[in-house]
């Protein structure tokens, strides 16, 4: 799965781009004049990356019984919870946060993404088991994983609109729940091959851009209409943007692969897990000379190249890290929960 793999490390990109353009702008007041271009990318970077998820997740012969559940949580735990945790300690130590304040941090200072892909794998299981037990057909389990996906969507922007509850919804991550209907998305995406090439994925897809375009230029509008639509807005925006970028790889995978660019983004996204821990340790902050020019002078594709370069540094000095510490295996296993996986040119040596 080349182009699975590529889509992986170009949304990883994308992820450092929008910690490093955060984290250049978030203590002045032109935020929200300058942070321009992010407003789009956002809305599909992460559906995107849960969908990918849920989509080397589905197998064949899963089957979702217990002892397949077993292994399949006690291999994520590694990853996806012990590796998490000590890296944002690492964090809050190294940024002078306390304990309490970091955990009531709606995106636990950026670490949220595996604390919440956890809880989804749980899910997953729990369902799993559930329909396993009562012997219902696969498609009443998947009815019921895409009906639980919106309805978390629609429960986590309810449940976060209180603010008598914000430091609980912020301590349990429930703002990130209305990502499951994405990995949910990818999961079906993949057993029922809804987007293998051909006439019926390039309709798809084109109704996919149109639809996405239209919804942006009248965000505004919409954004201003009943709330239950303003969320509806915001969940078709994310799996239009998927299934556009999806279709991107799949469809130009090869021709993309055989570029240097390619074959780098085919590199970091068979890493992504060591990009994402290590790059919050080395976000840029408070360059007040370019928040003070972007701001007297807009400028998003300024915007955009600066962040651009800026998570290239971070991403390439996150890769030397990362293969430094494999230098020793077991070390490298017990920081990043997994085993190193070589390139093809070492793999070939």
């Amino acid at each position: 799965m080349c182009h699975v793999d590529m889509m992986r490390g170009f949304l990883m990109l994308l992820v450092v781009m929008e910690h490093s353009s955060t984290h250049i702008f978030k203590t002045f007041d032109g935020f929200t004049e300058v942070h321009t271009y992010m407003v789009y990318i956002v809305q599909f970077m992460m559906p995107a990356f849960f969908f990918i998820c849920g989509y080397v997740l589905y197998r064949p012969d899963l089957t979702l019984r217990k002892e397949e559940i077993k292994i399949l949580l006690r291999k994520k735990i590694k990853s996806q919870l012990i590796s998490p945790i000590l890296f944002f300690l690492l964090y809050l130590f190294i940024s002078r946060i306390a304990l309490v304040d970091g955990l009531y941090e709606y995106h636990k200072e950026g670490y949220w993404f595996t604390f919440t892909l956890f809880f989804f794998y749980i899910l997953f299981s729990v369902v799993g088991l559930l329909f396993n037990s009562v012997k219902l057909k696969p498609i009443f389990k998947n009815v019921f994983l895409l009906l639980s996906g919106i309805g978390l969507f629609y429960l986590a922007h309810l449940l976060c609109s209180f603010e008598s509850i914000k430091n609980q919804t912020s301590l349990w991550g429930i703002f990130h729940w209305r990502y499951f209907i994405f990995m949910v998305l990818g999961y079906l995406t993949r057993q029922y091959r809804l987007l293998d090439k051909g006439r019926k994925t390039e309709l798809i897809c084109g109704i996919s851009i149109i639809l996405y375009l239209i919804l942006n230029v009248f965000y505004k509008q919409i954004d201003n209409t009943h709330w239950s639509i303003a969320i509806m807005n915001l969940m078709l925006l994310g799996v239009f943007g998927t299934i556009i970028v999806y279709c991107f790889f799949s469809n130009y995978g090869e021709a993309i692969h055989s570029s240097r660019f390619g074959r780098s983004l085919q590199y970091i996204g068979q890493r992504t897990l060591g990009v994402y821990y290590i790059n919050f340790l080395l976000l840029p902050v408070q360059l007040q000379y370019c928040t003070h020019f972007l701001v007297e002078y807009p400028m998003p594709l300024v915007e955009l190249g600066l962040s651009f370069i800026l998570a290239a540094i971070n991403i390439i000095v996150c890769m030397i890290i990362y293969n430094v510490v494999y230098l020793c295996p077991p070390l490298g296993e017990f920081l990043f929960g997994k085993q190193y996986t070589p390139s093809r040119r070492e793999a070939e040596n």
